[in-house]
């Protein structure tokens, strides 16, 4: 049941995609900006470094737009990639320019409206009748949509683009809070951290593409710090378990970022990719032979004690002279992402096998152990506000994403000037 003042129609009915292309080569086009799928953000609307036609030397046609339009990728609708850019440009093929009607919808609206979890749906539904995920007109006209009056659309718009203020403004914060941190890491490890980005963006192979070139350079040791190889004091250990078919058991990854290692799933015995697992207990160190995430490492917490990893994991075990914690902040460091690249050998990037006894014979830079601890002391506590500010800003968008289901089918109102009830923003 629609809420009072609301309506529903199908979404040609109140708006009209863009058709004609135009050619980029030529002015006033080769000067105007140019937005394509990769400009746009995913789920936010945010447009992501666009530049102008003849920067990019394009040369195929592209839909033409104004300040009135929103811009709709066409392509993998689950991405989400809708914008309002409000100035005058052209779109890449791949995308639709949508011009709404202006006497029943506001463009702001609609943009909203699009990131909405019901019309995403909806797309994702269409796309899925072809090869490529891909939706065409007709599907796009023909799916259902509701809006209220313009008042209360101008106010819906208002309050979501004071979240996405908020959201942005959050954003901005952690990422100036992960330099920081990376400037800390590089301070007292002595040598410089990973592009932030480079945890999960990742180049030929499963690599940081920033990691990859060059041999690694170790610089001097710090006074009162050791140069050592790896192999000097940690040692693989192999613990091969045989599962039954009808054994379950718990199986555990490693994923390039900051958590460690991470629970995958519960499987059973005769559902094993692998041929050969091995178990892990609590203080494991385990570093990812992968060719997806070579590199990639974490400690086995308490929680995990007993379950498997596939032979794609190396697992470590220290003498103690190595903090295990110290090595996993060293994997967050340029130099330790060079070794694991260069410690893997093929003739194909996609097929590289990672040599566990290579990589431990590296040099590393090592502080006594009560320093090791000292440092994971300060980087511990550093990390904590990175921690909290992630999670806030994860919190924020979970929240907009409640709002929006409410709002953009008016289980929730908005006030008005005649209105009794509000939704702070």
């Amino acid at each position: 049941m629609l809420p009072k003042g609301w309506n529903l129609c199908q979404f040609g009915e109140v708006a009209e995609v863009g058709s004609g292309q135009v050619d980029p080569k030529v002015e006033p086009y080769a000067s105007m900006i140019h937005i394509g799928p990769e400009n746009i953000e995913s789920g936010t609307g945010r447009i992501l470094s666009p530049r102008k036609c003849s920067e990019l030397g394009l040369i195929s046609g592209k839909y033409e737009f104004d300040e009135h339009a929103v811009i709709y990728s066409k392509i993998r609708p689950h991405l989400n990639k809708v914008c309002f850019p409000s100035f005058k440009g052209v779109c890449s093929a791949d995308a639709y320019p949508i011009w709404p009607d202006k006497t029943k919808l506001l463009p702001e609206y609609l943009k909203h409206y699009m990131l909405g979890r019901t019309f995403e749906k909806r797309a994702v539904a269409c796309s899925m009748r072809t090869g490529m995920p891909k939706i065409n007109r007709e599907d796009l006209d023909g799916i259902p949509i509701v809006f209220p009056p313009l008042s209360e659309q101008r106010r819906i718009a208002q309050i979501l683009s004071t979240w996405d203020q908020a959201i942005a403004t959050a954003e901005r914060l952690l990422v100036n809070s992960r330099a920081q941190w990376n400037a800390l890491l590089g301070i007292t490890l002595h040598l410089p951290a990973a592009n932030p980005d480079s945890l999960t963006a990742t180049g030929n192979g499963g690599f940081p593409a920033s990691v990859q070139p060059g041999i690694p350079t170790l610089p001097p040791a710090p006074a009162g710090w050791r140069r050592i190889q790896l192999s000097d004091h940690l040692k693989e250990v192999r613990r091969p378990v045989a599962l039954r078919d009808d054994e379950s058991y718990t199986l555990v990854t490693v994923k390039r970022s900051r958590g460690g290692v991470a629970l995958r799933e519960v499987l059973r015995g005769s559902e094993v990719k692998t041929p050969t697992q091995f178990h892990v207990h609590t203080d494991d160190f385990l570093i990812s032979k992968r060719q997806i995430v070579h590199g990639a490492c974490g400690i086995v917490p308490p929680e995990l004690d007993g379950s498997v990893v596939s032979n794609e994991y190396a697992v470590l075990n220290t003498d103690g002279e190595i903090d295990l914690k110290f090595l996993r902040y060293l994997s967050e460091t340029r130099y330790f992402q060079q070794t694991c690249f260069h410690s893997s050998i093929g003739v194909h990037v996609e097929k590289m096998i990672f040599k566990t006894d290579h990589w431990l014979s590296w040099p590393f830079n090592i502080p006594p152990v009560e320093q090791q601890r000292r440092i994971i002391e300060i980087l511990d506590t550093a990390g904590l506000e990175l921690v909290a500010l992630g999670k806030h800003v994860d919190a924020l968008k979970q929240e907009k994403v409640a709002l929006m289901s409410q709002l953009l089918i008016g289980k929730r109102r908005v006030k008005l000037p005649d209105a009794q009830t509000e939704v702070q923003a």
